[in-house]
């Protein structure tokens, strides 16, 4: 299971510093297939809300 950060790692390293796929899977030792999914979605920051549970 990935990381928030390694998310914004991989994006950052894809968009902004023009990596290749090849060279983010060498870097971050992830498969191409989850960086291609990294890439592909929508979702950039993944908040988490706790929902106050009854005593």
């Amino acid at each position: 299971m990935l990381k928030v950060d390694t998310i914004k790692d991989v994006r950052i390293a894809h968009f902004v510093e023009g990596k290749g796929i090849r060279e983010i899977y060498l870097d971050f030792n992830i498969s191409r297939n989850t960086v291609r999914t990294v890439l592909r979605s929508v979702i950039v920051d993944q908040i988490y809300c706790r929902i106050d549970r009854p005593d």
